[in-house]
């Protein structure tokens, strides 16, 4: 399975006073992504999770491009960077010793089967 995460640093947003922005990832509509209320000068690193079609949208486009538009918002907003990472989980050794026994317990079972 794989998993992604996006960090933004971000400020300054202020959607219930100016409106919200519209943000797509590949084309893809993020409905309230950016929905936040920072204040005038706040600021804050947020995490956010990609959904499965999101990564393979990703794989498939070999990238993630973001699109802000403004939406007639009034907004001044900033943003000092964007971290896109992800990783694949490989099974943990436990999981693949249970993995094992099982296999090796249903050959034994199905050879005694056999020879009866």
């Amino acid at each position: 399975m794989r998993f992604g995460n996006l960090s933004v640093d971000m400020g300054g947003f202020q959607a219930s006073q100016f409106g919200q922005l519209g943000v797509t990832y590949n084309g893809v509509g993020q409905p309230n992504l950016f929905n936040f209320q920072d204040g005038a000068f706040g600021t804050a690193v947020r995490n956010f999770v990609l959904n499965a079609a999101t990564i393979a949208s990703i794989n498939a486009n070999n990238g993630l491009t973001i699109r802000i538009s403004r939406n007639n918002s009034n907004d001044a907003i900033a943003f000092d960077y964007f971290r896109l990472s992800g990783e694949q989980r490989v099974p943990e050794p436990a999981s693949m010793l249970l993995l094992g026994v099982g296999s090796a317990a249903l050959s034994v079972f199905r050879a005694r089967g056999l020879r009866k």
